[in-house]
């Protein structure tokens, strides 16, 4: 569940209310960017800005089987995660493999490989509580499409 933030016009209201001004008062404490999309009208959600819906897929394939003096087991998994903050990704990969031969009727012998790799995306770029704090009125690029 995202977390419900003030909506353009009461943020502007409580911010005119910690300056001082009248709550219904033009604000002019905005920066001038800020004030530009102001006059416009033009808002940025930011929660919708840095989440996304959730993402999870797992795979998995085994083999196994015997003969009289052999037994195996193959398996391969894969997952992919993608979490509902933009950049909290996950991927992960494992493959098993064992063995067993009766070398004679009084040894066995027998063996088994494991690999795993997981792939961590790293700190997000995006902090969520920023995401709450931010004015309605900035503006997450800049004027040509870069990010700020």
């Amino acid at each position: 569940v995202k977390p419900k933030v003030l909506s353009a016009q009461n943020y502007v209201k409580k911010v005119n209310a910690l300056n001082g001004i009248d709550e219904d008062a033009d604000p002019t404490w905005m920066r001038e960017l800020e004030y530009a999309n102001y006059k416009a009208g033009r808002t940025t959600n930011w929660m919708d800005y840095v989440t996304r819906t959730g993402l999870l897929q797992t795979y998995a394939l085994s083999v196994s089987g015997a003969t009289e003096k052999l037994s195996y087991y193959f398996s391969g998994s894969y997952a992919s995660q993608k979490g509902i903050v933009i950049g909290d990704d996950y991927k992960r990969t494992a493959f098993t493999t064992r063995l067993q031969s009766d070398i004679t009727s009084w040894l066995q012998l027998g063996g088994g490989i494991n690999y795993t790799f997981n792939n961590y995306s790293g700190p997000t770029n995006y902090n969520l509580y920023q995401a709450v704090r931010m004015s309605p009125y900035g503006q997450p690029t800049r004027p040509g499409g870069l990010p700020e």
